[in-house]
Order: structure tokens, then sequence, then C-alpha cells
């Protein structure tokens, strides 16, 4: 990963069609959860393949909804990953 200020990517659809995320190690681990929900933003938006600009606003705002539901309503969000699980 590229700069001090990349802490993760997401490198899209490989010839198995599938993408990958790489997050860094040196962050902490909150840090990392953030990267993670930023980057699956970035993976889920790919196809419609926006402009760079745009569509890092775009994650930046999912990403900040996304990671504050995620905290504020952890007993929801276990409910919901259990409920995908089945």
């Amino acid at each position: 990963m590229d700069g001090d200020d990349c802490h993760g990517v997401c490198y899209r659809e490989d010839a198995d069609g599938k993408n990958e995320i790489a997050i860094s190690r040196k962050v902490s681990e909150g840090t990392q959860a953030s990267v993670l929900v930023h980057e699956v933003c970035h993976a889920v938006l790919g196809p419609l393949k926006l402009h760079n600009k745009t569509e890092e606003r775009i994650v930046l705002r999912l990403e900040e909804g996304l990671a504050s539901f995620l905290r504020d309503n952890p007993t929801l969000a276990r409910r919901v990953i259990n409920s995908l699980r089945r």
C-alpha cells in the first residue's frame, strides 16, 4: 500500500471475478475495522465504474453511516449477521 494515508486497498476483480481487500497491520484494530468497511464499499460500488473522486465521496459517506450503525447498534448488527448466516 502506497503512502502514509493509505491503510487499505480493494483490488478489483481478479481472473476469477473476485475482489481482494488488503488492510495495513500498522494501524489500530478500530482503524482496521473502519478501513474494512471503506474497502467493502469500494468493492460494492466498483461495478458501477464511477469516476474516482465521485466514488470516493460516496464511499466516505457510506463508511461513516455503516460504521456508525455498527458501533451504535451492536445487538442489531449481530442479529443481522446471524440472520445472513441462515
